[in-house]
């Protein structure tokens, strides 16, 4: 099935109970080939509401901010950049580009580590 834009599908539900049919519609058959020859309404809502959310719960940023630090440390984004500052965040959680009076920013993966860590 082709996308547009950042549409990426994710797992979802493989079957659809088709109510006023009484059939299941396989969804990952029509993921591929979306109307195969059936132009169901109850699909193409199925489908359109798959699309819709997959759009509107994107995939986590790479990059988070201080807030999201701070919310997973209990304290405050201030205390985040003062502890970035002094060195005890390491560096190779900071994203480049930040710092110097820009504001922090970290790399999800690697920051997540090290909290798991500590």
């Amino acid at each position: 099935m082709e996308t547009s834009g950042n549409h990426k599908p994710q797992q979802g539900p493989e079957q659809l109970l088709l109510a006023d049919a009484g059939v299941a519609a396989d969804l990952r058959k029509h993921r591929q080939d979306p109307f195969n020859g059936d132009h169901s309404p109850l699909l193409r809502i199925a489908i359109a509401l798959e699309r819709l959310a997959d759009h509107l719960a994107p995939e986590p940023q790479d990059i988070v901010g201080t807030n999201y630090v701070a919310g997973k440390m209990g304290c405050t984004p201030t205390h985040v950049a003062r502890m970035t500052r002094d060195g005890e965040i390491p560096i190779s959680c900071v994203a480049p580009g930040c710092g110097d009076g820009r504001p922090w920013r970290f790399r999800r993966a690697r920051i997540d580590n090290w909290l798991e860590t500590r």
